[in-house]
């Protein structure tokens, strides 16, 4: 590659919008959850529907759940299958096997997970 479409390519890299998260529900840290609640992951852009799975997107402690992209294309759904245990803290992890529609991956230091404690 030239040094002219290396320089080209890192400007137009530069402008890329930030493949994050955008915000949850429930938000971060967030307390007193219900046992039933359903997860919510809204990202920044439109994800790649393939890579959005219960394998590329965790619960721990691990729970059965049904993991799905709503309509819009950047909202994780997190259905857990079973209500959650009372009095315990859950963290979602986002991993970078999920990827944006047109390829886009987290960059280190960026915001992937989403912890909070049920009621």
């Amino acid at each position: 590659m030239s040094y002219q479409a290396a320089e080209s390519l890192t400007r137009w890299a530069s402008k890329v919008p930030d493949f994050n998260i955008e915000s949850s529900d429930p938000a971060n840290a967030a307390t007193g959850v219900p046992v039933s609640k359903t997860i919510t992951i809204t990202m920044k852009l439109a994800m790649d529907s393939g890579t959005v799975n219960s394998t590329n997107v965790t619960l721990t402690p691990n729970v059965a759940r049904t993991v799905s992209l709503a309509t819009d294309g950047r909202t994780i759904v997190v259905d857990p299958n079973t209500n959650l245990a009372a009095a315990t803290s859950y963290t979602v992890t986002v991993t970078s096997n999920v990827r944006g529609l047109y390829g886009s991956s987290f960059v280190p230091g960026v915001q992937r997970t989403i912890s909070f404690t049920t009621a």
